[in-house]
């Protein structure tokens, strides 16, 4: 629909046509409202459009002679502009043409009802600028206790038909009136609402929504929302820094596949080549099948899925905020041509929004909005609140709208829902001075804003489809450089929360929603918006993917108290951090911006917050116990910026001296100097900084999280042994599993470590336990020639060349014993009794897998669908180490391992990282891998459903993963193997890992 005239509201004609189609039907004027929560809603007719309620068959399709109106109508009838069937919602829309006279209307009129399609003429409706049509149908919600034949009665009472119950809706139906001519939609909704057992009630409005984008105006580098420096943007403007802080936020997770995000839109190009990997679950809602494709011209869903999760470094196209997760494209709308609003209707939008919650999405992006307010849809949001995620919730984002207005469109303006402002290049509001044409509405229900202006992403394949026809993006037409709005800041904030739910899956919505908060930038914009804590125009600020995901991890930064002048003399200096706060690492810098050029400066720290008088000025970092220490002293620039690296892994240099900042510390910092102002003889501090330390990429060295979360344990498809059988759910809680399997050279420190403490000797060339059980751990070159282990008569070596090798000729007491000299190692607290060799499963300490966490970790988060490998169902030889799979070191003596970490994308032929969704790499091939348990063929039926642990007791242990000299069948992740604890073989290896306390 021509958008310039469908969303004109002259108000002027609207009370003549409206007497005029009301006098034709031969009834009193209709009012036009509806119960939304307690409130009035009314909806205002307009003389722009009439639209046609049209016949339905049994199966709720519009009879096939509907779409004969667009030719049936006189050519006398020079008032119609044209007409459009929307067959999916049973209506026709008349265009009407300006200066139409009374009898005109009605002479058409009376032609449109003796029409065998027509069942009745309505007026188009407007609410806050949206038009809307009320057809036939109704939306009503009944007491659950109320049988089908109690609802069916009721709905009689009122004239009307019950055709659709909404199962997991709380009783929610579809009803349609029985006579629209006589009984209007809005009719039946009051009457319904006057009986007993009926909740509420409202017309299934369909509504012409406009896109909250403005595509009509222009890879990775050019994408500042993610990377901004300064340069990069499509207009050339910007300000380096004001960006999402994504490369950060992928230091630490670049999302995990069974982190789903619903994008409800008007479809998703499931063919892209930067999507049609990541498309799971498709729905239409519009038609209720499953090919939700996109009208060619419809770019806006395939817009916002990019943005989300856009197949990430493969060398094509655009970077996802969340480049693992998947996408569930929900088709609620669609727009009849280019350039037209989208047609859309209540009862489609609240089926897409619960079937996305039914078919397992975590979070559900919604760039879209500005309709009447639905009971139906806020019952259906508030059930994906409370229901999704088994209990958890699922995230739900909406865009704010683009008016440039402090008004937040519905369903923006719920507020249970994480509703998204759009910003600049420059870290501003967008305001429709900035952009041209349009503005990012605020108001008390901003919650958070990101960028939403000149942002890259994907659009419909082909320079004839979608934004860019042949400009505007890439030559090939399938990406965008000009997408704007609060639709394009919505998907940054979906994508983080991906993100978010990746590195702690079993957070719920609300604790999504406080971290996404929490962690945003505040006092970036607009000074005379963007005032300290939560404003009506950034909310709690621009999203900080990297900030939001340390806090998940525990460890954050950010300015939180003295940060209000905390001096006698001048204001502080704003202090903040850049970098990785990690134990291990010293990418972390202190950073003050305006100070006094050229002026010492020192920053100290302490481990409370607690003011104190110091000098004229008060101190904020207090003691705690630990004292107070400081850095040592620096010039501040000319700029007047100081900045510090600190060694977190070391003492920090300086007067104070204090020991190593740990995993798990607060400190708090401020900097101070003297106060030029005041000739030098006053001090000044800083802001105070509080940071919260974490531990960098795992709790423990090599280690990465693989979260907690359910899966169906089993083989899913293909061939398979009945020991595979049947599938069922597990779950399993997190955990800190080896990147990589272990290696020969790690294999042998540990040897050289237990040897020197008097824990193992070699009998006949084996190593053997000193005590204990005396079980053989492996064997040496001289007593195997498939071991890469040398002894030399006093030190444990490897064979040249074979050092990154995975360790071979291993027993299962050998993998055993090796876990407890890496947790002796560590710290920690052995899990095994080198005796019995029973396991403490709540020991801190290095252990083997058990059976049911191996194939979680393995699967990678590839739960919807379960694959074979970790990364399909297709063999493939540049992807693993196998029997005959061609890679290079398939010469020479057995074994023909290669390196661990081998396929990191650096390998020929492929060149792709086969790291699996949580960053595991061989979890299918080069070398078997030992598992804790005992074997049982039979054990699946009787597994526990919480960290099953294996049979009580056996005569022979798992191990999994398949390996060099096995065919494909045996790196299915489903694959069992087992054999007796003392057996040692050429294609047998070990992998370990830890529970955190």
């Amino acid at each position: 629909m021509n958008p310039q005239s469908r969303l004109s509201v002259l108000t002027g004609g609207a009370a003549l046509l409206s007497a005029l189609l009301l006098s034709q039907a031969g009834l009193a004027q209709t009012e036009y409202t509806y119960d939304y929560q307690g409130t009035t809603i009314e909806l205002v007719p307009t003389s722009s459009a009439l639209a046609l309620v049209l016949k339905k068959a049994d199966n709720a399709q519009v009879q096939p002679e509907a779409a004969q109106l667009r030719v049936d109508l006189p050519r006398d009838f020079s008032v119609v502009e044209r007409v459009e069937v929307i067959e999916q919602a049973g209506i026709a829309v008349i265009e009407l043409r300006p200066g139409a006279v009374q009898s005109q209307l009605a002479e058409l009129t009376a032609f449109l009802r003796g029409s065998p399609a027509v069942v009745s003429v309505e007026p188009v409706l407007a609410y806050q600028g949206i038009e809307c049509v009320a057809g036939d149908e109704i939306l009503a919600q009944f007491d659950l206790e109320l049988s089908d034949a109690q609802v069916e009665q009721r709905a009689a009472e009122c004239n009307a038909d019950v055709v659709m119950e909404f199962h997991g809706h709380n009783g929610w139906r579809l009803l349609r009136s029985r006579d629209t001519a006589r009984w209007s939609a809005f009719d039946v909704s009051s009457q319904l609402r006057l009986l007993e057992g009926v909740q509420t009630a409202e017309p299934n409005l369909v509504q012409f929504l406009q896109p909250l984008s403005d595509p009509n105006d222009a890879h990775f580098p050019n994408q500042w929302a993610l990377r901004n420096l300064g340069t990069n943007s499509p207009s050339g403007l910007g300000q380096a820094g004001a960006d999402i802080q994504a490369l950060g936020g992928w230091d630490l997770t670049t999302g995990r596949p069974d982190v789903i995000v619903a994008v409800l839109d008007e479809g998703v190009d499931t063919g892209h080549e930067d999507l049609h990997e990541k498309i799971v679950a498709p729905y239409d809602a519009t038609d209720g099948d499953t090919n939700q494709e996109p009208n060619p011209w419809d770019g806006h869903g395939t817009a916002c899925a990019g943005i989300i999760a856009a197949s990430s470094n493969n060398s094509t196209g655009i970077a996802g905020v969340a480049w693992r997760s998947k996408i569930m494209p929900i088709r609620i709308a669609f727009s009849s041509a280019a350039g037209n609003n989208w047609t859309t209707q209540n009862s489609w939008i609240g089926l897409g929004i619960t079937t996305a919650v039914l078919q397992g999405a975590d979070v559900l992006s919604n760039s879209w909005g500005g309709g009447p307010p639905s009971n139906f849809i806020t019952s259906a949001i508030e059930l994906a609140r409370s229901s999704g995620r088994d209990g958890k919730g699922c995230v739900v984002v909406f865009a704010a709208g683009n008016d440039d207005l402090p008004s937040v469109i519905y369903p923006g303006s719920l507020p249970d829902v994480i509703t998204v402002g759009a910003t600049n290049e420059l870290d501003r509001r967008v305001t429709t001075a900035w952009s041209g044409s349009w503005g990012s509405n605020y108001g008390p229900e901003i919650d958070v804003v990101a960028p939403g202006i000149s942002i890259w992403t994907t659009d419909i394949t082909g320079t004839g489809a979608g934004y860019n026809q042949g400009s505007g993006g890439d030559a090939a037409g399938n990406y965008y450089a000009w997408f704007d709005g609060t639709s394009a800041a919505t998907p940054h904030v979906a994508g983080v929360a991906a993100l978010i739910l990746a590195a702690e899956p079993l957070l719920t919505s609300d604790q999504v929603q406080e971290i996404i908060e929490q962690s945003a930038e505040d006092v970036v914009g607009d000074p005379q918006e963007d005032v300290l804590g939560r404003d009506d125009y950034m909310g709690w600020g621009r999203i900080n993917a990297r900030a939001a995901l340390e806090r998940v991890s525990g460890c954050s930064g950010q300015v939180n108290f003295c940060s209000t002048s905390p001096n006698s003399v001048g204001g502080g200096a704003l202090i903040s951090w850049t970098g990785t706060p990690s134990a291990a690492d010293d990418n972390f810098h202190l950073v003050a911006t305006g100070c006094p050029a050229n002026q010492p400066l020192l920053f100290y720290y302490g481990g409370a917050q607690a003011a104190a008088p110091f000098g004229n000025g008060v101190r904020c970092v207090g003691g705690g116990g630990v004292g107070v220490f400081r850095f040592q002293p620096m010039q501040v620039s000319g700029t007047g910026v100081a900045s510090m690296k600190v060694d977190f892994s070391q003492a920090p240099a300086g007067g104070g001296g204090a020991g190593m900042w740990s995993p798990g510390d607060t400190w708090y910092c401020q900097g101070w100097y003297r106060d030029p102002a005041a000739g030098g003889a006053a001090f000044n501090l800083t802001d105070g900084l509080e940071v919260r330390v974490c531990a960098g990429g795992g709790a423990y060295a090599g280690t990465v999280l693989v979260p907690g979360g359910s899966f169906a344990m089993g083989r899913h498809v293909g061939s398979g042994g009945s020991d595979e059988l049947p599938v069922h759910t597990v779950t399993v809680f997190a955990f800190y599993m080896d990147v990589f399997e272990v290696s020969n050279q790690a294999y042998a420190d540990y040897l050289n470590t237990a040897y020197a403490q008097g824990r193992v000797t070699l009998s006949s060339n084996v190593v053997y336990q000193v005590g204990g059980a005396g079980e053989a751990l492996c064997d040496t070159v001289a007593s195997s020639n498939y071991s890469r282990i040398t002894w030399n008569g006093t030190t444990f070596g490897v064979t040249a060349g074979k050092q990154d090798h995975p360790m071979v000729m291993v027993s299962w007491y050998g993998a055993c014993a090796y876990a407890n000299g890496r947790s002796r190692a560590a710290g920690l607290t052995p899990c095994y009794n080198e005796t019995t060799w029973n396991c403490d499963f709540n020991a801190d300490g290095f252990r083997l897998p058990t059976e049911a966490e191996w194939e979680y970790a393995a699967r990678g988060g590839e739960h919807n669908p379960y694959y074979k490998y970790p990364w399909g169902d297709s063999i493939d030889g540049s992807k693993a180490n196998y029997s005959q799979s061609g890679d290079p070191f398939e010469t020479g003596a057995y074994p023909w391992t290669s390196p661990v970490g081998y396929y990191t994308g650096a390998q020929v032929p492929s060149g792709t990282d086969m790291a699996n969704g949580y960053g595991l790499y061989d979890m299918a091939g080069n070398v078997r891998e030992w598992c804790n348990d005992w074997y049982s063929g039979s054990y699946y039926s009787s597994s526990p459903g919480n960290n099953p642990t294996g049979p009580a007791s056996g005569s022979t242990r798992v191990f999994r993963g398949g390996g060099w000299a096995y065919s494909p069948s045996y790196l299915r992740s489903a694959n069992r193997g087992a054999s007796i604890p003392t057996f040692r073989n050429y294609a047998l290896g070990l992998r370990v890992l830890a529970v955190r306390p």
